[in-house]
């Protein structure tokens, strides 16, 4: 083989390997933002979760009960009949 085809190869093989890295970098990066994406859902999820949990509470905490508000409401008819 002559030294020009030779270096020619040498110069395309050099050419092929900082592809294939830039390649494998963007692989890299892929693979993190993909990490940041999945654990952006979990943490989404578990703030949803909490979310409705605390809904949930606040809205036991704030429902009246059932039987003293029908009480209390016996209550105020019987004052306002008086």
């Amino acid at each position: 083989m002559s030294q020009a085809k030779e270096a020619q190869i040498k110069l395309y093989k050099t050419r092929e390997d900082k592809e294939l890295d830039k390649v494998i970098a963007l692989e890299n990066k892929v693979k993190v933002l993909n990490d940041i994406v999945y654990k952006t859902g979990q943490s989404v999820q578990t703030m949803n979760m909490l979310n409705r949990c605390y809904n949930d509470n606040l809205a036991l905490m704030l429902a009246p009960d059932s039987d003293e508000t029908i009480r209390l409401e016996k209550e105020r008819r019987s004052n306002e009949g008086d």
